[in-house]
């Protein structure tokens, strides 16, 4: 027979802040955060096998052909389309741990089977459109990156892709895993608030994204295996920091105007 607490729960037990929440959800729920990345390397496989082949026939090109250039371009840009439908099946497992990963950050009770059935029923499609559309925004700069050769044109491009597009996104994802609007509408509060809030929501995209870095990797050993521990391991933690700055950032820009339940959800902050 489980013995019970002698201590009762209550409000002031919670953590304080979302820095002690991430720790507390660290500390009791790394196991859960674990299957949570099995499944996204499960949802990622398409896209691994699309890019290994793509790495091995990019490696097979007669670098001493004339042509080698063009054909590097044209090759790179089809098999960055042949990825968007994979990156579709990557959304649709991401829409199915949100539900686990919004619960882990509002301190409520997670039941694992039952909440990814949920996640995967309410945020498929949403998370799956977001990923494709992403997909094809990704082919479209590679392209222009291998067939522009434009310093000032190349800049503007990066720039404008990793300050511009990709960052808003990040709270495009709480915003479906929360509210309940159209995906048009999701897309424009998103970039209104990282526009707020520019300077931090740039700052937390750059922290959860540095670590996938390693997987420029030229070596396919090392690369794809770095890709395999990062989706596991640290994959899920990164949602974790993204959905914990996504909700202060909602409860400045959306909660204390039309879900004041939602504000401050999991802690009880020190006045």
């Amino acid at each position: 027979m489980k013995k019970m607490s002698s201590v009762d729960f209550n409000k002031t037990m919670l953590p304080h802040n979302r820095k002690e929440l991430f720790f507390d959800i660290i500390k009791n729920h790394y196991r859960t955060l674990m299957v949570l990345g099995l499944i996204l390397l499960l949802s990622s496989i398409p896209l691994l096998v699309i890019s290994f082949i793509a790495d091995y026939q990019i490696a097979a090109l007669d670098v001493t052909d004339s042509a080698y250039e063009q054909n590097y371009a044209s090759y790179t840009f089809y098999m960055d389309l042949f990825k968007t439908p994979c990156l579709f099946i990557l959304g649709v497992g991401v829409g199915s741990v949100l539900k686990v990963i919004k619960n882990l950050c509002y301190l409520e009770p997670v039941f694992l089977g039952y909440d990814l059935k949920s996640g995967l029923k309410n945020n498929w499609l949403s998370m799956g459109a977001l990923f494709f559309i992403v997909g094809v925004f990704n082919a479209a700069t590679m392209l222009l990156l291998n067939t522009v050769k434009v310093a000032i044109i190349l800049g503007v491009a990066i720039s404008l892709l990793f300050t511009v597009l990709y960052p808003p996104l990040m709270l495009v994802v709480s915003h479906i895993a929360i509210y309940k609007n159209k995906f048009h509408k999701r897309i424009y509060r998103s970039f209104f608030m990282y526009v707020k809030y520019f300077l931090p929501t740039l700052g937390i995209y750059i922290l959860t994204g540095l670590p996938f870095l390693l997987v420029l990797i030229p070596d396919p050993l090392i690369k794809y295996g770095v890709f395999v521990v990062l989706c596991v391991f640290l994959v899920p933690i990164c949602y974790v920091i993204a959905f914990l700055y996504s909700s202060y950032v909602f409860d400045k820009c959306i909660n204390q105007f039309h879900f004041p339940e939602l504000v401050d959800k999991g802690i009880n902050r020190i006045k």
